[in-house]
């Protein structure tokens, strides 16, 4: 017979996957609203690059490695 514990432990991992799918889901090219995930880098990458212009330009030393 299985404790409690043991059925918390298997919900909270099919709640993890069902997260997981959700995610993906996200970017599948079956998902008429999916993310262009290029589309989405460079615009993060943008945004990055602006932070840290501001950043650096008020004093803030950034010696970050980024990819």
């Amino acid at each position: 017979m299985k404790t409690t514990e043991q059925y918390a432990e298997v919900l909270n991992r099919l709640f993890e996957i069902e997260e997981q799918i959700a995610e993906l889901w996200t970017y599948h090219p079956e998902n008429p609203n999916a993310v262009d995930v290029v589309i989405e880098f460079n615009e993060l990458q943008r945004e990055a690059s602006t932070i840290e212009s501001y950043l650096q330009d008020n004093g803030v030393d950034l010696d970050v490695d980024v990819f």
